[in-house]
């Protein structure tokens, strides 16, 4: 994948986590485990532990879309080095042959 479509990848990720639905729906389904966790008995281990597996797997959601966004940071950080690289060797070059 080239650094272009990594930056593009992560503006899509981006508005995607940034989105008021999206952090609703995290926040509503975190807010939901969390309460349920709350409510359970003592002896209820294993709906505790499916409810620890669910909020596991939102996580996970949640950070595929995070590395993309620091994908794009890194290939946006290439982009500019190869840019910067570019400019210093053209300098260079007409510095050396007018």
């Amino acid at each position: 994948m080239t650094p272009e479509e990594h930056i593009r990848l992560a503006q899509q990720a981006k508005q995607v986590l940034d989105h008021d639905l999206v952090k609703d729906a995290f926040k509503q389904l975190e807010q939901t485990v969390v309460d349920q966790w709350m409510s359970l008995s003592v002896e209820n281990k294993e709906q505790a532990e499916e409810l620890k597996r669910l909020l596991w797997a939102a996580q996970q959601f949640k950070s595929i879309f995070t590395v993309l966004v620091a994908n794009g940071t890194v290939a946006q950080h290439e982009l500019t080095m190869r840019q910067n690289m570019h400019i210093k060797e053209e300098a260079a070059l007409r510095r050396v042959y007018g």
